[in-house]
């Protein structure tokens, strides 16, 4: 770890040198022999700290130095925290990994910015901000609400609109220099379905959309409210507004929204009619072209969140995965990690909870123990950090786990298994953070919040977890009394981890059973190992059968000699129904306190089947 001291803090190489007999005790190389090629060229590529001509450390060493920056001179937590890393328990957040240590030491992995307005403000105060948080790999949610639609009239001066704020936008994302990582930063800007400029923002990626006015670096969403919905599902008319005359709207949701708006609409003050479903479809025609923009929930979002009680929650992460409340003075900041569920499959084919239970405990422990050890790249996130403390702790290889227990992924026992994961993470996350206030306190902003009148998670959603596996009433009223963090939960995708822990990401099924990664070494293609493992088991692993799965694309469905119950546990996201996914993002949402990254995967995305399947957007 030495050899990459021009790269590492002083304070690190300190206790680097203080603690070093420990450390090389502690290190267990073996461990490294679990990764495979594809695997390996991801750890060098964007994990393992480099000079220009060689790599400096192994995978071994990557994981014991982020346990080391997390738990500082704590070596039981340090041994602890290590293990479980390197036995692929879970995972930090990319960022995590790739800065403990660094000079830099930014931990934590996105930020969410409120945009400012006049102008002047938003040049001078917010992308100073986008560019200190890009420049070490953070990413970023932007609240663009604001900015006045193209041809209001401000103090005599004619507004040019969104477009030349996101082309800045995008021509800064293309000249930020990132200090030493290759993982790549990212800027999702978030827009309410109202403002007057929607179907220019919607179309900025499309191939209708014109090249003068396209900004490709940057990633999209739309905070939609319930109103607009109903408006789509009735086929009625939508009035566009400029938020120089309706800025109170931002800060709005649920019925009041609903009533600021009518009123608005009466008083004459919109800037432009359309029939609400002619704006849903340009969405969706967008969605199919291009796989954007991302959609969220305002009302939904604000009705069941523990920041409720500080105001309006106006947009999210460039994933979609962190709900927190964002101002000028705190720009919401989250610390992340992931569980990897595979580790947690027995040999007898059952999912070992208990031990699920005991890393996420840890998991919450170490993501504490980051969020002091991290060093902000602005003050407002500092702030935001302190306060509020958020955390957020997700899942990777769901399909994988699912595969190992020999279930296929639209079965009843998967249903089951994964609310009972979902709650698991969940109990043991809160009653965790629960019990570390006796080392951390409770975090500042608790006060007032629903958390403090009790609430827990699965009381917004109109149900019940499972009779008889946790003691809900007892951790109510121990919530009550005070939690360490505001938020302990948040399904985020996990390509980056989930390139060396070689699972699916995050919840999602089976992409394709071939994966063929391009890097600096070129392409090579790899066929799925629990696959190979399940064929090598009944005699079918052969040259034949490698044939047949490559020229059917990665689906197995059609191979020759396979039986149907195999058949069923590789079905890829392409042959699953979209619904299971959705029922399974429901039935996790009374477990997240935050929100779950959910993709669709259409083999045929026409206008028709996507338009007509509106419950997919119900939930």
């Amino acid at each position: 770890m030495l050899e990459a001291e021009g790269l590492l803090s002083e304070e690190f190489v300190d206790m680097v040198e203080r603690n070093s007999d420990a450390l090389d005790a502690m290190i267990v190389e073996s461990r490294d022999n679990v990764f495979n090629y594809t695997a390996l060229k991801a750890l060098q590529n964007n994990y393992l700290l480099h000079s220009e001509s060689s790599v400096l450390e192994r995978p071994q060493h990557m994981f014991l130095r982020a346990a080391l920056n997390v738990h500082g001179t704590d070596m039981d937590a340090v041994k602890e925290c290590y293990n479980n890393l390197s036995l692929l328990k879970f995972t930090f957040a990319s960022l995590t990994l790739f800065n403990s240590g660094s000079r830099s030491a930014q931990l934590s992995s996105c930020f969410l910015l409120p945009a400012e307005e006049p102008l002047e403000d938003f040049i001078g105060n917010t992308l100073p901000k986008i560019i200190k948080i890009s420049r070490n790999g953070g990413g970023i949610g932007l609240g663009l609400h604001y900015i006045p639609a193209k041809g209001t009239k401000i103090q005599g001066v004619k507004r040019s609109g969104l477009i030349p704020v996101l082309k800045m936008l995008d021509a800064a994302m293309g000249l930020i220099e990132r200090t030493g990582t290759n993982l790549p930063s990212a800027l999702a800007v978030y827009l309410e379905p109202w403002h007057a400029d929607v179907f220019d923002f919607v179309r900025l990626k499309t191939v209708k959309g014109s090249d003068a006015n396209q900004a490709l670096r940057l990633f999209y969403a739309l905070w939609i409210n319930d109103l607009f919905m109903e408006r789509v599902e009735n086929d009625e008319d939508w009035t566009l507004f400029c938020p120089s005359e309706v800025a109170q709207l931002v800060t709005l949701h649920g019925a009041a929204f609903q009533t600021a708006y009518e009123l608005f609409e009466q008083q004459g003050l919109g800037k432009k009619t359309v029939r609400a479903r002619d704006l849903w479809k340009e969405i969706v025609r967008s969605q199919i072209e291009c796989g954007g923009p991302s959609i969220l929930f305002k009302d939904a979002i604000n009705r069941t969140n523990n920041d409720r009680h500080q105001g309006t929650i106006t947009h999210s992460s460039p994933c979609t995965e962190l709900i927190q409340y964002s101002s000028r003075e705190e720009t919401a900041v989250c610390t992340m990690a992931s569980v990897v569920l595979p580790t947690f499959v027995k040999s007898d084919r059952t999912f070992d909870y208990p031990a699920l239970e005991s890393v996420v405990r840890h998991v919450v422990f170490s993501l504490n123990r980051a969020l002091h050890r991290t060093r902000y790249p602005v003050y407002s996130s500092d702030r935001a950090a302190s306060s509020n403390r958020a955390i957020g702790i997700g899942i990777q290889g769901l399909a994988d786990a699912f595969a190992l227990m020999a279930m296929p992924f639209d079965s009843d026992g998967a249903f089951d298994t994964n609310r009972r994961i979902a709650e698991t993470i969940y109990y043991s996350a809160i009653d965790e953070s629960c019990n570390l206030t006796k080392t951390f306190g409770v975090y500042p902003a608790f006060k007032h919040s629903p958390a403090d009148e009790g609430w827990l998670q699965y009381d917004y959603w109109n149900t019940l977890p499972e009779e008889g596996r946790y003691d809900w009433a007892s951790l109510r009223r121990k919530v009550s009394t005070g939690m360490c963090n505001s938020h302990v939960t948040a399904y985020m995708p996990t390509s980056g981890t989930s390139q060396f822990t070689q699972c699916t990401e995050s919840f999602e099924p089976f992409p394709s059973l071939i994966y063929t990664p391009r890097d600096a070494s070129g392409r090579v293609t790899t066929i799925n190992k629990l696959l190979i493992s399940y064929l090598c088991d009944v005699g079918m692993w052969n040259d034949a059968t490698r044939d047949q799965i490559l020229a059917e694309g990665g689906s197995i469905q059609n191979v020759n000699g396979l039986s149907d119950e195999l058949k069923a546990i590789f079905k890829t996201s392409w042959e699953i129904n979209p619904d299971v996914m959705v029922q399974m993002a429901s039935d996790r949402a009374p477990f997240v306190c935050q929100s779950q990254s959910l993709s669709f995967h259409f083999s045929e995305p026409t206008m028709t089947i996507v338009v007509s399947a509106p419950e997919l957007y119900q939930h």
